[in-house]
């Protein structure tokens, strides 16, 4: 479902993308009475459809949010648990385990990497816009959607930090740290004679 919600926001920044470059084309700085109401149609089904893709965007953040969340958590959880495991004891299904959580976590950052880019090319495409051969009137409904473009949307991790790839970074250096940490706190001889025991 996460990955359809994906594919559709993709496509929507797409088709908005193209709304938007027709605008472009049918932009002058003279026209008629026909042409004026063309650029105006034109110009409310794009602040519609940008609407609906802020709206579509922010519902979908506020479902998967905590799920999010709790995916991020459990996979590194999991990694940092199996790292410590191996560091100490040859596991095999260790390693196979581990590299599904990692590569689980991937996925899930980068589908909000993939948002993220979908959302900033949109903005772009607001930015060429050549705005200012627009009337006024249209020219303030054009800057009111162009104003709300400077604060583009994102899937988030629990609402605290967004889902993308640079986050996933920040988290493996993280988790890295906190695995050194471990390290640090225990007595590695200690772990061996419990282990020799188990044997």
């Amino acid at each position: 479902m996460f990955m359809v919600v994906t594919a559709h926001y993709k496509c929507l920044c797409e088709l908005f993308e193209v709304s938007l470059k027709e605008l472009s084309e049918e932009l002058q700085y003279d026209g008629d009475e026909k042409y004026e109401r063309k650029i105006k149609l034109m110009l409310r089904n794009i602040i519609i459809e940008h609407e609906y893709m802020i709206t579509f965007l922010n519902n979908h953040d506020d479902l998967y949010t905590n799920i999010c969340f709790f995916e991020v958590f459990a996979t590194n959880f999991t990694c940092v648990a199996l790292l410590f495991v191996e560091t100490f004891k040859f596991w095999f299904p260790g390693y196979s385990l581990g590299f599904a959580a990692f590569v689980q976590f991937l996925l899930f950052c980068t589908v909000g990497t993939i948002i993220e880019n979908a959302s900033e090319r949109a903005v772009e495409a607001i930015y060429e816009i050549p705005w200012y051969c627009l009337k006024k009137e249209r020219a303030l409904e054009f800057l009111i959607m162009f104003k709300k473009a400077q604060n583009p949307n994102f899937l988030s991790i629990g609402g605290i930090a967004p889902l993308s790839v640079a986050t996933a970074k920040e988290i493996i250096n993280k988790m890295y740290s906190f695995y050194m940490m471990f390290l640090s706190f225990i007595d590695e001889k200690a772990v061996e004679k419990l282990l020799e025991g188990e044997n």
